[in-house]
């Protein structure tokens, strides 16, 4: 039998300014571990922004039970003003299990 399909997560929506450094977002799990191939991909529309995988912007715990997503605003240089979309692939390779949008704001710093 098939894996059943299943409706992502939507963690919300997430604001970072243009100046803003190792900005981190912890996930956990209480069922299962995260994958050595995890990865969160950032887009604007169709466009890929940025795409964040484990030893790039994404490491896990000894146990594979939380997973830390660390980002810097300068990684979305060009996009102040606008609401970004992410995906994230975490525990089933290619299955999207969470979602959130990522505001850039300008920074005058």
């Amino acid at each position: 039998m098939a894996n059943a399909f299943h409706l992502p997560a939507d963690a919300g929506t997430y604001s970072i300014a243009l100046s803003q450094v190792d900005k981190s977002m912890t996930f956990t799990t209480t069922g299962g571990t995260f994958l050595s191939t995890s990865r969160v991909v950032i887009c604007s529309g169709n466009d890929i922004v940025k795409t964040y995988t484990v030893g790039d912007g994404i490491s896990l715990s000894g146990d594979l039970k939380q997973l830390i997503l660390t980002f810097n605003g300068s990684d979305f240089k060009g996009y102040e003003g606008t609401t970004l979309n992410a995906s994230s692939s975490f525990i089933t390779e290619g299955d999207v299990e969470v979602t959130f949008n990522l505001e850039v704001k300008k920074s005058k710093l």
